[in-house]
């Protein structure tokens, strides 16, 4: 029993030092929280193009004059 204990507390020791700051699971979530974070700011430019001009969506973003849709061939 005392191996079965030993054993125990050695993985216990492994996953506690996975959640500390040289940890695996730290490394992930500060990587998830930068993909998050540039994920937002691309949400924001787009929220911020749709605002400023809804036709983008479909006429993409063009920095010029209007732009004329074409005709079916």
């Amino acid at each position: 029993m005392t191996a079965e204990v030993n054993a125990t507390l050695k993985e216990l020791r492994s996953s506690v030092e996975s959640l500390g700051p040289a940890g695996n699971v730290q490394g992930d979530l500060r990587r998830t929280l930068d993909e998050l974070r540039a994920a937002l700011r691309a949400f924001k430019t787009l929220s911020d193009t749709v605002e400023e001009k809804p036709n983008s969506l479909i006429f993409g973003r063009e920095k010029g004059a209007d732009p004329v849709p074409r005709a079916r061939k």
